[in-house]
């Protein structure tokens, strides 16, 4: 598939994209700009008031959403053929497959017939999917030396599982349709076929572009996804309860000059490696430890499974814990830190403090004999409470977090130490891959936020570890 056809198409005419005719866009368009990509900007002063029109209206009609998928199928042999052999539930994979179907209609390089085209070849998303960058700046479409500078970061196991994860979805796509002909030469016609690093791709675009609509769910929605992002956010998406349309919204009291952009927010309080990870950039409020404070969330597991041996119950912990254990480092805004993780207080908790598991027929973890499974996700709410354990437990928790922030402080040290294109073995030997200026700063950019935070919550919790042994 010629993937450097995408991207190629400048937006500032949209005319022979059917989507068109549909999105109303109110003194407000879409300008094309060498290092900035497409961007919506006023055409003309704009006023936000509580009478102010939408500056855009996008109905449901053109909007990827469950139903959409659902509404394709129905329309759709083939479609629906893909959705049933593959088994995908979630929103997002619904979305991804639909989006996978307008990508495969849109290239007469895939070994498809007219006839096999005939049905949605004027689908309004096969054109809107051709102006789509093809380079999206999140980390799984980094390049492998790329990737490897994010090592030590909170980034790097999450990045690692994304892919695993992407690698697994477009395995099962096409394994499960060896059986339909049609979709077994689209997988499989030697240079042609569709191919996993579309997937990734369109998994890019919808993690960078995607919304979550209070009605429709997880949607792809076309100029929307256009509006950057500011955390002074001069405009705000609404969808209609009855209609599902998407209406984008000047902010009231905002004045918005001819050729300024129109910005929404991303979210408020997101770490910045998830910025990073959804978005491929890192906001100018992420490197604020001062008013707007900062987080850092850390997977336990790859941590926790070099304490197998030494702790019997540790599966059993992580079994009836059922979801992932996390460990979670904030600066608030006066500067102090504080951390929070449940599953540590679980963790800490052994049983000579009355803690035993029945794991036979069902999941079952008992406190003295009385099960408190349903606990286990707020244990350190529970363990708080009980006067035996209230400093005994908690001291434990506090060295256990002292010791997984001082090797994420020793890692991520290392690794800021060392030449970039360089972090480990493997890079070594990739030194003639180029890493691009953009990546090195959104890197470094994580790595001096991730630092502050880790330094900033070890003299917190080193003062509550002092604080906890003077009451044990």
């Amino acid at each position: 598939m010629d993937t450097q056809a995408r991207g190629k198409f400048s937006l500032d005419n949209l005319s022979e994209l059917s989507i068109n005719d549909y999105v109303q866009l109110n003194k407000i368009k879409v300008a094309t700009t060498k290092n900035r990509g497409n961007r919506l900007v006023a055409e003309e002063n704009l006023s936000g008031s509580p009478e102010a029109p939408p500056i855009a209206i996008i109905p449901s009609d053109v909007v990827i959403t469950r139903d959409y998928a659902g509404w394709l199928a129905h329309n759709d042999t083939n479609f629906r053929q893909l959705v049933e052999a593959v088994g995908f539930q979630p929103d997002r994979q619904l979305v991804l497959l639909a989006m996978l179907m307008h990508l495969v209609i849109l290239y007469g390089e895939t070994p498809l017939g007219p006839e096999d085209r005939d049905g949605l070849r004027k689908s309004h998303w096969n054109g809107y999917l051709l102006v789509q960058p093809h380079d999206v700046p999140v980390p799984t479409m980094w390049s492998p030396a790329e990737r490897a500078l994010l090592n030590g970061t909170s980034l790097e196991s999450a990045l690692g599982a994304k892919l695993q994860l992407l690698e697994m979805e477009w395995n099962t796509i096409v394994t499960q349709t060896t059986s339909l002909p049609w979709w077994n030469r689209i997988f499989t016609d030697p240079g042609k076929s569709v191919q996993l690093k579309d997937w990734i791709w369109l998994d890019a675009l919808f993690r960078s572009r995607s919304f979550s609509l209070p009605v429709s769910g997880e949607a792809m929605v076309p100029y929307q996804d256009l509006a950057n992002h500011s955390r002074r956010a001069n405009a705000y998406w609404r969808q209609d309860p009855h209609t599902g349309d998407v209406f984008l919204m000047l902010k009231e009291g905002c004045e918005m000059g001819k050729g300024e952009e129109v910005m929404i927010s991303y979210g408020r309080d997101k770490p910045a490696a998830e910025m990073l990870f959804n978005y491929g950039f890192i906001a100018e409020e992420c490197s604020m430890l001062e008013g707007q404070g900062q987080r850092l969330v850390m997977p336990l597991d790859d941590i926790l499974e070099g304490r197998m041996k030494e702790d019997e119950f540790l599966r059993a912990k992580m079994d009836v814990f059922g979801s992932l254990p996390l460990l979670e480092l904030r600066v608030l805004s006066d500067g102090v830190g504080r951390w929070s993780s449940h599953f540590a207080y679980l963790l800490c908790t052994e049983e000579e403090d009355g803690l035993t598991f029945e794991m036979e027929k069902w999941r079952k973890m008992l406190f003295h004999g009385k099960n408190v499974t349903a606990m286990a996700s707020m244990f350190g709410v529970f363990v708080n409470a009980r006067d035996e354990l209230r400093a005994v437990v908690p001291s434990r928790a506090v060295d256990f977090v002292i010791g997984v922030v001082e090797e994420k402080l020793r890692r991520l040290g290392k690794e800021v130490r060392m030449t970039p294109g360089t972090t480990d073995g493997q890079q070594r030997s990739q030194t003639t891959e180029k890493v691009r200026e953009q990546v090195l700063k959104s890197v470094s950019q994580l790595k001096d936020i991730e630092m502050g935070i880790l330094e900033r919550c070890l003299v917190s919790l080193r003062a509550e570890k002092g604080g906890l042994d003077g009451r044990v």
